[in-house]
């Protein structure tokens, strides 16, 4: 909490920022401030503030975010009856400086500092700068919720096939990349890259089959049709993921940062895609006898991306 006063005179308004909003905007987010005031009761002070304006600082080293400004012009100056409202400050951050304050916060609290910059005009008309400063704590689960207000990062694509009937694997797959966002939101890194590991066993042409396609890829991978590159690079990102579930070599514990979680769900997303479209090409040429060829996955990719989809908001 802080309050702004003239130079030499009565406290003219207290102000305390309560809570933080999201919402989606062209070029980047914009962050809502939600700051109550409270003005001073008098019927004898005729001194006021104005211009008021919201400085934003981000973390430990105070580093400059935005200028936020009032939702409508506000002029502050006492009154005889008791005045405590609310109003909202508002700032446009690019998406540049959204992703910089994701990777400094790590998936840990953090605090913004601000500045309440404005003019004071006192009893006699003199004009003069004020400002207060103010701090406002955010938990991991404020920012989940301001994130998804602004809608960050948009939505990466998982593209279902409307002609094939979802499995139970493919289900838990499904549920397994929506835990994995909503992780994501909360910066806990390393579960994101365990839900994705669950969800990319369920991608294999055929059960039991992928130790016989690594093989293949060692000892004759230019040989190898298209199809079954695609299933052995997925088996590479899952390799990937393995530490998030197992100590490594020299027994230690691993954690994954926000760049290669943020990889492993789009590359998982992307393999849950492409591999119900070659389920979906699959089906339709069991009348057929054969199971899809290199083309058809590539094929079965073009129809998919025609179809209707669900979005998967990481």
């Amino acid at each position: 909490m802080g309050s702004i006063s003239t130079e030499n005179g009565p406290k003219l308004v207290e102000f305390n920022v309560v809570s933080v909003y999201g919402r989606e905007a062209i070029g980047g987010y914009l962050l809502r401030f939600s700051v109550n005031y409270s003005v001073t009761c008098s019927d004898k002070f005729t001194g006021q503030f104005q211009n008021s304006l919201l400085l934003v600082h981000f973390g430990p080293k105070k580093l400059f975010l935005g200028v936020a400004a009032p939702e409508q012009d506000k002029i502050f100056r006492p009154t005889s009856f008791p005045e405590s409202q609310g109003l909202l400050y508002e700032t446009l951050i690019s998406t540049a400086a959204f992703e910089e304050v994701e990777r400094l916060r790590a998936g840990s609290d953090f605090s913004f500092a601000m500045s309440m910059r404005g003019q004071v005009v006192d009893s006699n008309g003199n004009v003069y700068p004020a400002s207060t400063e103010l701090t406002y704590h955010v938990t991991q689960s404020e920012w989940a919720r301001v994130m998804k207000g602004a809608n960050y990062r948009g939505s990466i694509l998982f593209v279902y096939p409307m002609d094939i009937e979802a499995s139970e694997q493919l289900r838990a797959a499904q549920d397994a990349v929506a835990r994995a966002q909503e992780l994501l939101y909360w910066g806990n890194y390393d579960d994101v890259v365990a839900n994705c590991r669950k969800a990319l066993d369920v991608v294999t042409p055929e059960p039991g089959s992928r130790a016989g396609l690594l093989r293949k890829a060692v000892d004759d991978h230019k040989a190898m049709p298209k199809n079954d590159r695609f299933f052995v690079a997925v088996e590479g990102v899952s390799k990937f993921t393995h530490l998030a579930h197992h100590l490594d070599s020299e027994g230690e514990y691993v954690a994954y940062s926000r760049a290669e979680a943020l990889f492993v769900l789009g590359a998982t997303v992307a393999a849950l895609s492409a591999y119900s479209a070659w389920l979906s090409a699959k089906a339709r040429s069991k009348a057929g006898a054969e199971t899809p060829d290199a083309s058809e996955l590539g094929r079965a990719e073009d129809q998919a991306g025609q179809s209707h989809g669900r979005g998967v908001e990481p």
